[in-house]
């Protein structure tokens, strides 16, 4: 596990120790924090910090507006502002993780859901990429990044509690949007682009992920570095 890996696990197993009431303010707090232009590492750094806060007001039996105030999205937002902010080379790691696990989750779903992949026990490797397939990916991953932005952005309105609040409306929107998306990619399934080698395609894919990934792993541990 990277640095911001085990400081989040260090906080799930942390928060186990709030109550219930508590514990949906601190996942809608976090939730909240995820759509700032702070890093992985740094919100979990305020997530144990908030955790303090709200577990010795939870020992006073204080409730929490009494040590942090009564509007907490304006608490985070202080807090969202005056955090430190991703430079570039964060942004670039993040956006090319979303997209090399977006579209090679989606080009592995058209191999199998196309029935290509009984091309592939024949020998032949030659596969059709369709504008279909290529508008509905680029929809998809926007449709994903958008819906997950207005989500945390809206942790504090939004009705229900807990985390799998959260999981069902990512889950509902997505599978909504999705569903439109590859109805438009059926329309235009017809129209092909190019032919790519499909091992090689899965062979790409996986090296990209696997190379964001450890520069992803070594910029959270050096970002660990300067907390120390």
């Amino acid at each position: 596990m990277n640095a911001v890996e085990k400081l989040r696990k260090e906080n799930n197993e942390r928060d186990k120790q709030l109550t219930k009431e508590n514990g949906l303010l601190m996942i809608d707090m976090v939730v909240y924090l995820r759509c700032s232009n702070l890093c992985d590492y740094d919100i979990e750094m305020i997530r144990r910090d908030l955790f303090g806060m709200i577990y010795e007001a939870q020992l006073r039996n204080e409730p929490v507006r009494q040590v942090i105030g009564e509007d907490y999205k304006s608490f985070c937002d202080e807090i969202m502002a005056n955090g430190r902010q991703k430079d570039f080379y964060e942004k670039l790691l993040e956006w090319a993780y979303i997209i090399i696990v977006g579209v090679g989750t989606l080009f592995l779903i058209e191999i199998v859901f196309s029935g290509f992949f009984l091309e592939l026990f024949r020998g032949n490797f030659s596969m059709p990429i369709s504008s279909g397939f290529v508008i509905s990916t680029g929809l998809i991953i926007l449709g994903a990044v958008v819906i997950y932005w207005y989500i945390t952005k809206h942790s504090f309105e939004l009705p229900g509690s807990g985390l799998n609040k959260y999981k069902m409306l990512f889950l509902g929107g997505f599978v909504l949007y999705f569903t439109g998306a590859i109805m438009l990619k059926v329309l235009m399934d017809d129209i092909r682009l190019f032919q790519i080698n499909a091992m090689i395609g899965i062979a790409g894919f996986a090296a990209a992920y696997l190379l964001v990934k450890v520069l992803g792993d070594r910029n959270a541990d050096l970002i660990a570095e300067t907390h120390k």
